[in-house]
């Protein structure tokens, strides 16, 4: 594009932003629609450093030139950046096949700089890679609409939760007449719990979708906020339950299954372990799980080095297999900092295996479940004595495991068809409910709040170092006249004794 078309676009969005009306707001992003291909306007758009992204979310909602085209709907996309070890993966694999019987043609869609999948798909599975932006986000653009219009998609899954180009991504799938669903799998307060980024952009692609789908009731009602299509489902089972089976629970065997990453937590493992083994010396705790971040995993294999407890806590990488590990074990524990619906807890329950966790009270399998202790968040000592308790009362932590077992059966009649279909349908329905407008505001608020202050503490902090350093060379500079002081002292007082 030339620097007179930049300019005119950089002209129209300035305009758009101003503009209150939706009709003229409407115009205007139709203008640029008819003008300048989806490619090469969002190109532009992500180029803009000043731009916020909730603000104009917020402008172009609504408006013609990004609505659903209402066609049928033949073909999904379901997009993750990579095939992972992880459970988000193994969910959208899942899905994939509940929607091949519904009818529907599916194709994953993964970047094309994604890491070695952690296991092989099915010969059966189409699947398609774009380029991952890093260096050029025209790039992804362009790969993205020729994926679009090569495939005839018709919907879109975006299952990934890092704001990174989302809202780029929406925007040009959204401009090309293509249905958006957000399949949010973490809790809705993660960018609070890692302050990294900007909580509006985080928030701004959720304005924009045709729909949102969460994992419990506590983040459907946060979305709702900012979307009027918001659903709570329950993740498949991933498993084929035909090969599960239920454990004894006759060792004195604690499992750990979860990926070693800092919002898992394994470094507390230590510390339970530690307790139990004063009390139940036999005691052994096998770690299900690995990461592609190499200096994760080797952090904690440090810090487990340097505990001395090896020999107690067994560390057996990922396994494609957990099954025989369920079936060996009597403790589930799971120390996790947040999680959106672990499968891990699924096939703890599964399993009949009694659950030591720290509280998730957003987590929908932990509500009112008889087959769950749950402690505090970071209380180890709760948790190892919880451990104990069950160690030293085989028969109590068996009917604890039974009851998580009945419990956990509802979930194997759940109608993830007859869901899924719903979701679909609302696509076209244009008669929702406007947004809760009280609730809005107060979130709006809230987050728009949350990074003002963030920024200003991180002004703050660049304040303080720099007036710290101030101080440390006033300070040697203090020191080096003092030491000059002593010498000249020191000179005099050898001159007067001689």
């Amino acid at each position: 594009m030339n620097m007179n078309q930049k300019n005119a676009i950089e002209s129209a969005v300035a305009e758009l932003m101003r503009t209150e009306k939706l009709k003229e707001r409407n115009t205007l992003l139709s203008a640029l629609k008819a003008e300048y291909s989806p490619v090469n306007l969002v190109s532009e758009l992500q180029k803009m450093s000043g731009l916020n992204q909730y603000d104009f979310a917020k402008q172009i909602k609504g408006t013609d030139a990004i609505q659903f085209d209402n066609r049928e709907i033949k073909t999904i996309a379901t997009y993750f950046p990579y095939i992972g070890w992880g459970g988000t993966e193994r969910v959208l694999l899942a899905l994939h096949k509940i929607w091949m019987e519904m009818g529907f043609r599916v194709i994953i869609l993964t970047d094309i700089s994604a890491t070695k999948d952690a296991y092989p798909l099915d010969e059966s599975i189409e699947r398609y890679q774009i380029d991952d932006g890093f260096y050029d986000y025209h790039a992804r653009a362009e790969s993205f609409y020729q994926f679009i219009n090569k495939y005839k998609i018709d919907l879109l899954v975006y299952h990934d939760w890092n704001p990174g180009n989302m809202i780029w991504d929406e925007l040009l799938v959204k401009l090309c007449g293509v249905a958006f669903i957000r399949h949010c799998h973490t809790v809705f307060s993660l960018e609070f719990y890692r302050p990294s980024r900007k909580m509006q952009d985080y928030v701004a692609p959720y304005l924009l979708a045709d729909a949102v789908v969460t994992l419990s009731n506590p983040n459907k009602e946060f979305w709702k906020c900012f979307n009027n299509n918001v659903f709570a489902v329950k993740n498949p089972f991933v498993k084929n339950i035909d090969d599960w089976s239920r454990s004894d629970c006759d060792s004195n065997n604690i499992i750990w299954v979860a990926r070693i990453a800092p919002e898992k937590n394994p470094d507390d493992i230590i510390p339970i372990m530690r307790a139990v083994l004063k009390e139940v010396p036999d005691a052994k705790l096998h770690i299900i799980g690995s990461n592609t971040i190499k200096e994760h995993r080797a952090s904690f294999e440090k810090t487990l080095q340097e505990s001395e407890l090896n020999e107690s806590i067994i560390m057996h990488g990922f396994q494609n297999d957990v099954v025989r590990y369920y079936n060996n074990a009597s403790i589930f524990l799971m120390t996790s900092r947040f999680e959106g619906d672990p499968l891990s807890l699924q096939e703890a329950l599964l399993s009949g295996l009694p659950i030591v966790m720290y509280e998730l009270p957003y987590v929908t399998l932990t509500r009112d479940n008889p087959g769950i202790i749950n402690c505090k968040q970071g209380d180890v000592n709760a948790a190892a004595k919880a451990i104990i308790y069950l160690l030293k009362n085989p028969y109590k932590r068996k009917e604890i495991g039974r009851s998580g077992n009945v419990f956990f059966e509802q979930y194997l009649n759940y109608d993830f068809k007859g869901v899924w279909k719903t979701i679909f349908d609302s696509l076209n329905d244009k008669k929702k409910e406007p947004y809760q407008s009280d609730k809005t505001i107060m979130m709006e608020t809230l987050v728009k709040h949350y990074d003002i202050g963030f920024a200003g503490d991180v002004e703050s902090s660049q304040y303080m170092g720099r007036k710290a350093v101030r101080y440390a060379i006033k300070l040697i500079k203090l020191k080096d006249r003092i030491h000059d002081s002593l010498m000249k002292i020191k000179v005099s007082l050898s001159k007067y004794k001689n």
